[in-house]
């Protein structure tokens, strides 16, 4: 009887950690140039989660994104909220899955952006 509570209990941690578990097609990769030239920074940072500055992302190298970003994608089952200023203040634009901006100053944004939130899709 104990044998099979113990193994229970193992499969229903295991089941609850797959259930929180990253999606892999669930991030934004940001690039300081335009068109996607990471030549001199690129970070990947991984949804869901939203981040009021645009300092310390998750995952990143670069410390400080702050209106840093001219071009960026969008992963496979993510969508991405920008906004203008910090904490989620002034105008904001949004990018379905597998979206490519090449240049955020046509859109008005190019080194504008100044915080984040992405949503993981099914």
């Amino acid at each position: 009887m104990i044998r099979i509570t113990v193994f229970l209990g193992l499969i229903t941690i295991s089941l609850l950690q797959g259930a929180f578990a990253a999606d892999p097609d669930c991030w934004v990769k940001l690039y300081v140039r335009e068109n996607l030239d990471s030549l001199d920074a690129s970070d990947t940072i991984a949804g869901p989660g939203e981040w009021p500055t645009m300092l310390n992302l998750p995952g990143a190298v670069r410390v400080d994104w702050s209106d840093a970003i001219n071009s960026l994608e969008i992963g496979p089952k993510a969508r991405g909220y920008f906004w203008e200023d910090a904490n989620f203040a002034d105008d904001m634009i949004e990018f379905g899955p597998g979206r490519i901006i090449n240049r955020l100053d046509e859109y008005n944004f190019g080194d504008e952006i100044d915080a984040m939130r992405i949503e993981c899709l099914p």
